[in-house]
């Protein structure tokens, strides 16, 4: 036996060891729990004393075979699983590589590289050093794992454990954002696991804001737990110059814990918490939010969205096939399913999270293309109840319970153009809007007339010549095609 069929063998073995360990572990627990110490003694009986190491990576025990080098985790369940662990032989240091070489973050190819909680650390600790520079990050890394972890010496830690206490230890102010960053960070598809920020920093998120250059964040997600008290969000607190942010969700839940009065609008959302005035161009894409969004501000200088929170100044957001499904509350005037507060552009775009404000977006001028709202909201896609602005709304349902109007609310002063928006046949009398019946929403098309159309039929009718109308243009966004969804609602293909 040589090669794969070996090493798939040894670790059959080792396997089979752990296995039996916790299963004699667990029967002397009354309550059939795996108790680290009992699991040690089981595996130095079984494996031979020093063989293994076991480490408590809190919600799961993880065992380690001195001899090859090899993880297990074991679930709650008492399943064991093997696991690949990197170890950063340069924990705290960026510019070196997993495998020794030197990085400049000049190119994409010699990007600094995060492997490790120490890393990240490194980065928000001396921001300064990595503007202008290509990030990524190696692997998902988990503020609650030991695995996360090499040697918090370096960040002037005595251990691990005491670094991880810092960061995790819900009475103190956690990881300390990364001020500002310009450049590009490419999670690469990894996660940021329960992350915990307490701060009374003005921009807080897992970074502050971005700089005065081109910004681009990508294919990352994170979770666990953010409280800020001026701008906040998951991805990006303040919003500067030109960004994009492309790939991105939030899992985190994000609280606000203050009220402000003033005039200004600050921002909290799952992926960007505030478009500054000086922005230029600000493209989300592709991005989505699970956690819920919590704000306390009680006199409407907050504005609270699942995407964006607020677009205060001059800035151009788009928003494109983006969703939120967290729940979004705001004690105050402004919170959305997509954006709290300002003027954007929004396309491909839905709500399925309870939002107490609007299905999409709140206040002030915007254009809605090719979205829907199916959540309980108390506008089904915006309100401008008060200001002046121009409200654009093209190719767009509503079929979630709603507290005042089914589609979009008007301001005083508002000018708003209308096509294509619809709501549920019964639900309301004089909405903005057309009125359809469930019958029509939930059709395939198949049956349908001149004069009676199923919705998806007219969605998709107004997708195919709103794209070929606007196919030649520089900035043009293409509108996606829809399908029944498996809840027999239009949905995107």
């Amino acid at each position: 036996m040589h090669g794969k069929a070996k090493e798939q063998a040894e670790i059959d073995s080792e396997k089979e060891i752990i296995e039996t360990s916790t299963v004699q572990a667990m029967g002397k627990n009354k309550y059939g729990n795996v108790i680290q110490s009992e699991l040690e003694e089981k595996l130095n009986s079984n494996a031979g004393d020093g063989k293994t190491e076991v480490i408590d990576d809190g919600d799961t025990l993880v065992v380690k075979f001195v001899d090859s080098g090899r993880y297990y985790e074991i679930d709650n369940d008492g399943n064991v699983e093997s696991i690949e662990v990197v170890v950063d032989n340069n924990p705290g240091n960026i510019k070196i590589g997993i495998n020794g070489e030197n990085l400049t973050g000049l190119t994409e190819e010699s990007a600094l590289e995060i492997w490790c909680i120490e890393d990240l650390v490194e980065w928000s600790q001396n921001y300064t050093q990595y503007q202008n520079s290509y990030i990524k990050l190696g692997r998902t890394i988990n503020f609650n794992s030991n695995l996360s972890y090499t040697d918090g010496k370096v960040l002037n830690c005595s251990s691990v454990d005491e670094l991880k206490e810092l960061l995790n230890n819900n009475s103190g102010s956690g990881f300390t954002p990364i001020s500002t960053f310009n450049g590009d960070f490419d999670g690469q598809g990894y996660e940021i696991q329960n992350i915990y920020i307490n701060s009374q920093l003005n921009n807080v998120a897992l970074i502050g804001s971005t700089s005065t250059t081109d910004t681009c964040i990508k294919n990352l997600g994170i979770t666990g737990s953010i409280t800020g008290v001026m701008n906040v969000g998951g991805i990006v607190a303040e919003a500067r110059k030109n960004v994009l942010i492309q790939n991105c969700y939030n899992k985190c839940n994000i609280y606000y814990p203050v009220s402000h009065s003033g005039v200004a609008i600050y921002g909290v959302g799952g992926i960007l918490g505030y478009a500054g005035a000086t922005t230029t161009n600000i493209l989300i894409s592709d991005c989505y939010n699970l956690g819920k969004i919590n704000s306390e501000e009680k006199n409407g200088y907050v504005g609270i969205g699942g995407i964006v929170g607020s677009n205060y100044g001059y800035s151009t957001v788009k928003i494109n096939n983006c969703y939120n499904m967290g729940e979004i509350y705001n004690a105050g005037n402004f919170s959305a399913g997509i954006i709290g507060y300002g003027g954007l552009y929004i396309y491909n775009s839905y709500n399925v999270g309870r939002v107490y404000g609007s299905g999409l977006t709140r206040h002030t001028s915007c254009k809605i293309v090719n979205c829907f709202n199916s959540r309980k909201v108390k506008y089904g896609i915006s309100n401008d109840d008060f200001n002046q602005g121009t409200i654009e709304i093209y190719n767009t349902y509503n079929i979630g319970e709603f507290e005042e109007t089914p589609t979009y609310k008007t301001g005083w002063y508002t000018i708003h153009e209308l096509e294509n928006l619809f709501y549920v046949e019964g639900t309301a009398d004089g909405a903005n809007g057309e009125a359809i019946s469930m019958d029509l929403i939930k059709s395939n098309g198949e049956t349908d007339t001149e004069d009676s159309k199923a919705l998806i039929s007219l969605l998709n009718d107004y997708v195919t010549k709103y794209n070929e109308l606007h196919c030649n243009e520089d900035d043009f966004i293409k509108l996606n095609k829809w399908i029944l969804g498996e809840n027999g609602y239009p949905i995107f293909e």
